[in-house]
């Protein structure tokens, strides 16, 4: 089976695999991007089993095969198995081979799939941030975080209210302030879900079954198994709440803290850069270590210079637009969502009726 994605005409990928969990899980995750065959794709992802090419390769900490243009690695997380092999990592067209257990669909679409979408956009002036974002119908607003803060909570409960769905995990950010949304599923936790009453309403039956079920193996386990419910948010609100690209109005990150306290302050836009800059670097998990690899045989690489180019392309993405960091309690209470709401009405957010 073959599938074909376009995202907002900056990045074209095709995925070509038998595996029928490795298709059904690429195809839900990007959803809102399927589009008709391309003759010229940026990426292509062979999924199945392949007879790697590491003839002439350099071997890092004994499991990096590395020659110019090429790394191979064998790769774990937990239960999670798989071997991945990339040709043309650093320029042209990409082709990715990649085999992997049952559970490695979510792997190649976060670690191998993403980050290198996330490269070659970046190289033409469009970051992802990672952040949540909602738009009103006219401008744009980024709600940028670690990983557990609020992002999700945050965004349901304002498209739950009339908001237009961007993006749950991430953002793209032109370097010309434009917000591109980035829909891909929603990641449902049993702690997140708890504070959108309005969706846990809206789920079928079915879903709020399944993730009682992952809350149950998450206890179980004492949190070595955290597996979310990932629905598209279409499913959830209708496709009409899902929004394009707008003008960002203005930027929010949110902090977490054990003070209990809610603060708001103005910040700079460089400071935010970096701080985007580093949280996707956590974010990107193994693949960092693979371009550090990389790095380590080859120092001048178009891969390092990633870093560099992200943290140009928020400068110029970010200039001129308000930006603020509010720090959040441990628990999301309907205070923190009111201070949020207060502070995007502040900066021109209109509220539906």
């Amino acid at each position: 089976m073959e599938l074909h994605f376009n995202i907002h005409d900056a990045f074209r990928f095709v995925v070509n695999t038998p595996k029928n969990n490795f298709m059904k899980y690429i195809s839900k995750e990007f959803d809102f991007f399927k589009s008709e065959k391309t003759d010229s794709p940026d990426l292509v992802i062979n999924i199945g089993k392949f007879r790697p090419n590491n003839a002439g390769c350099s071997i890092i900490n004994n499991q990096y095969f590395i020659k110019k243009n090429y790394l191979y690695c064998r790769d774990a997380y937990k239960v999670v198995k798989w071997e991945v092999e990339f040709n043309n990592i650093e320029e042209g067209p990409i082709t990715v081979n990649f085999n992997g257990n049952r559970l490695a669909d979510s792997f190649l679409c976060r670690y191998v799939i993403e980050p290198l979408m996330r490269i070659r956009m970046n190289e033409n002036g469009m970051a992802f941030v990672h952040s949540s974002g909602v738009s009103d119908g006219k401008n744009g607003f980024l709600f940028a975080a670690s990983k557990g803060v609020a992002k999700t909570t945050t965004i349901l409960n304002l498209v739950a209210e009339g908001g237009i769905f961007l993006s749950d995990d991430f953002t793209i950010l032109s370097k010309n302030g434009y917000i591109h949304s980035y829909p891909t599923t929603v990641h449902l936790f049993q702690y997140n879900i708890s504070a959108v009453p309005a969706v846990r309403k809206l789920l079928k039956s079915r879903d709020r079954m399944n993730m009682v079920a992952k809350n149950f193996l998450y206890r179980l386990s004492m949190g070595y198994g955290s597996l979310p419910l990932n629905i598209n948010v279409s499913d959830i609100f209708g496709g009409s709440r899902v929004g394009k690209r707008y003008p960002l109005k203005a930027f929010i990150f949110l902090e977490k803290s054990n003070t209990g306290e809610i603060t708001i302050e103005k910040i700079r836009n460089t400071d935010v850069s970096r701080q985007i800059v580093a949280i996707n670097k956590l974010e990107t998990f193994n693949f960092l270590d693979y371009m550090l690899a990389y790095t380590s045989v080859f120092p001048d690489n178009k891969l390092e210079e990633h870093w560099a180019k992200l943290e140009e392309t928020l400068n110029k993405g970010l200039y001129g637009k308000p930006c603020y960091k509010m720090t959040v309690p441990k628990v999301y209470t309907p205070e923190v969502l009111e201070k949020i709401k207060a502070l995007l009405v502040e900066n021109g957010y209109k509220i539906s009726s």
